[in-house]
């Protein structure tokens, strides 16, 4: 790998979640254009895919770090700043971002939730390949600087930085314009940020990244316009791809189209714009192995 080349890293999210999410994701890396997955180490389906990673050992599998939305893996009694009595994560992004951020009382339960997440991984016997975030929660000033101790500990190359381009998504897709805006925003200056502290601390992460201002209807369409228009570096498309919609997160998306990111990842269309831009699908793990070679900022 060069400078000059352009390299695809195509990632589908929520890999654990459900059997239809796992399902979807093996085959849009065995049939289709995948290269990658994050492993969402809370989910109801996670040891089926641990167990179907270990069988496709081309697939990259990174951590997808859950604090959002889901269910801790430490006990209620462990972080009562954080979960509910039951153990559930917020619901909201907005205000847990919040109390995240000025509620210091959370920081150390945080931590060990995280870690108890990352150790999860590890005890599957996989390599993670990087760590990504549930709702990208892993830019989060306190979580990141968090997860960049632990990434060093626990020797993670690679994260994924959100940074969506507005004007590209625009080209391609008007509709939500000012909510596409926002999130530009939002997301730029935990970005700027977040690749200040990745790069002190020798972590590695992709040139460009799709997936954040059209999530959940990146469909054949709009997989061909990004694509024709990828510039030279490495670029990461994230997806959620899935059979049927999973009712693990149905209620909080409902306009999902999973199904139809699940035909884009297999489109033959979307294979031959591939292979006639002369793009190389990659993942993390290739990533980080020609690191060297590339120009990674």
């Amino acid at each position: 790998m060069t400078e000059s080349e352009t390299i695809l890293i195509v990632t589908g999210d929520d890999f654990g979640i459900s059997p239809a999410v796992n399902a979807a994701i093996i085959r849009a890396h065995s049939e289709g254009i995948l290269t990658s997955a994050s492993l969402l180490v809370n989910g109801s389906a996670f040891h089926e895919a641990a167990t179907l990673a270990k069988q496709h050992p081309r697939l990259g599998v990174g951590i997808h770090i859950s604090l959002l939305r889901g269910k801790a893996l430490l006990s209620p009694a462990e972080l009562p700043p954080i979960v509910d009595r039951a153990g559930n994560f917020p619901e909201a992004p907005v205000s847990a971002g919040f109390k995240y951020f000025f509620d210091r009382r959370v920081r150390g339960p945080m931590e060990k939730e995280i870690e108890a997440q990352i150790r999860r991984f590890l005890d599957t016997g996989l390599t993670p390949t990087h760590i990504d975030g549930h709702l990208h929660i892993h830019v989060h000033p306190v979580i990141l600087d968090i997860l960049l101790k632990l990434a060093v500990k626990y020797s993670v190359p690679a994260f994924r930085l959100p940074r969506d381009s507005l004007g590209v998504n625009l080209k391609v897709d008007r509709r939500n314009l000012w909510l596409k805006s926002l999130y530009a925003i939002i997301y730029g200056a935990l970005c700027t940020y977040a690749s200040k502290r990745m790069q002190d601390k020798g972590i590695l992460f992709p040139n460009r990244f799709f997936g954040l201002l059209a999530s959940g209807h990146m469909k054949e369409s709009y997989l061909l316009a990004l694509i024709e228009g990828l510039e030279p570096g490495v670029t990461e498309i994230g997806m959620h791809p899935a059979l049927s919609p999973p009712a693990e997160v149905k209620r909080w998306v409902p306009d999902y189209e999973f199904a139809s990111e699940l035909r884009a990842l297999l489109s033959p269309k979307v294979k031959e714009k591939i292979r006639s831009r002369g793009i190389r699908l990659a993942n993390y793990r290739t990533l980080a192995a020609c690191s060297s070679k590339l120009d990674l900022r």
